[in-house]
C-alpha cells in the first residue's frame, strides 16, 4: 500500500530518534513516501498532491493543526470515499489521535496504526465546517473535533505568538487562558450573537463540538460538551456572563462533572445540524487548535460526508 507521511519537523514532541523509529516501522509495512511541512497550509498542499499521484493513505506526523490542514487537503482533492487517514501523535494535546484510541506515545501510537492496518479496521469520521467572513474575506474549513470563538481561540493565539508551549506544555494555556480572559472582561459587553431555536442569544465566548472530551489538560479530558457524540450533530456551550468566580467554577465542572452546561447562564445547544454566530466586533476564531484569524460571522455545519481512518 502506498501511503504518504506527512511530518512536521517543528512538532515539539517528536525527537529525531524516535522520528527515525517510527519511519523505520512504517516502511515495514507501507511503500512510504515522506514529506515535511516547510510553511503554514502546507500539509494540506501534501495531501492534496497525494491524493492525485494515487496515493491510497496519508498518515500526519504533528499536532492537531497538521492533521486539520491535511484533512481539509484531503476533503478539497474529493479523497472522502478513498484514501484513509492515520493519525500520528507528534503535538502536545493530540486531541483527534486519542478520540480514535490511539495511544498518546508515538512509538506506542505507530505499533497501534500498523495493528490496525493489518486487521484493516477502519471507520468513518464525520467532518463539520465553518463558513462565513472575516477580516481578511470569506473562509471555508473543515475540523474534526471543535472550533471555538473569543476565549478559547484566543488562547490559543497568544500561546502560538508566545512560543512557550515547548517549555511550559499545558502552563502556557493556563497562563494565557487567564490573560484573554481578563482582557474579555474589559471589553465592557458580549460581542457573539448566537441563533437558538428559541431566538437569538448574546455570548461572551462561544465552543463548538463534534467530540467529547472537547481537548485535553494533561491526561484529563475537558468536558466542554459533555453530550457530543462525533457521529453526530454540533453541540454548542457559550457563557453568557464573564464573572470571574462563575468562570472559575464553571472551568472546575469542565474538568470534573460537565455540570456548567445546566447553569441558567450557559447556553447548551446539543445535536445541531448548523449553527449561525455573529459578532458586533471582530472576535478570534480557532479550529482544531489552529488559529484561522479574526471573524465576524460563523456559520457552522455537520457534514454528512466521511472521512476513512485507522481506529
Amino acid at each position: 500500500m502506498r501511503a504518504v507521511l506527512i511530518e512536521n519537523p517543528v512538532a515539539h514532541k517528536v525527537t529525531e530518534a524516535r522520528r527515525r523509529v517510527v519511519e523505520r516501522a512504517l516502511e515495514a509495512t507501507f511503500k512510504l513516501e515522506r514529506v515535511s511541512t516547510e510553511r503554514r497550509g502546507h500539509a494540506a498542499d501534501i495531501a492534496r498532491e497525494a491524493v492525485r499521484s494515487g496515493a491510497e493513505a496519508v498518515i500526519t506526523l504533528g499536532g492537531d493543526g497538521t492533521v486539520n490542514e491535511a484533512v481539509n487537503g484531503l476533503m478539497t482533492a474529493g479523497a472522502g470515499s478513498d484514501v484513509c487517514l492515520g493519525v500520528l501523535p507528534g503535538g502536545g494535546t493530540n486531541v483527534l489521535a486519542r478520540v480514535l484510541g490511539y495511544p498518546n506515545d508515538l512509538v506506542d501510537a505507530t505499533a497501534h496504526l500498523i495493528e490496525l492496518v493489518e486487521s484493516d479496521s477502519t471507520r468513518r469520521l464525520r467532518l463539520a465546517r465553518l463558513q462565513g467572513q472575516g477580516t481578511d474575506g470569506p473562509f471555508d474549513r473543515v475540523f474534526t473535533f471543535g472550533a471555538g470563538l473569543v476565549l478559547d481561540a484566543e488562547t490559543v493565539r497568544r500561546v502560538e505568538e508566545s512560543g512557550w508551549r515547548p517549555r511550559l506544555g499545558d502552563g502556557a494555556f493556563v497562563i494565557h487562558g487567564f490573560r484573554s480572559f481578563f482582557a474579555l472582561r474589559r471589553e465592557g459587553e458580549p460581542a457573539l450573537h448566537i441563533q437558538t431555536p428559541g431566538g437569538p442569544v448574546e455570548a461572551w465566548w462561544a465552543v463548538i463540538s463534534k467530540t467529547n472530551p472537547f481537548t485535553y489538560f494533561g491526561k484529563r479530558g475537558l468536558k466542554v460538551a459533555p453530550l457530543a457524540r462525533q457521529d453526530g450533530g454540533l453541540d454548542v456551550t457559550a457563557g453568557r456572563t464573564a464573572k470571574v468566580l462563575r468562570t472559575l467554577r464553571w472551568l472546575q465542572q469542565v474538568l470534573s462533572t460537565g455540570r456548567h452546561t445546566r447553569h441558567k447562564d450557559v447556553l447548551y445547544l446539543h445535536d445541531q445540524p448548523r449553527v449561525t454566530i455573529t459578532a458586533t466586533r471582530p472576535v478570534t476564531l480557532q479550529a482544531d487548535g489552529e488559529h484561522l484569524g479574526q471573524v465576524t460571522r460563523v456559520e457552522a455545519e455537520a457534514l454528512p460526508h466521511t472521512l476513512r481512518v485507522w481506529a
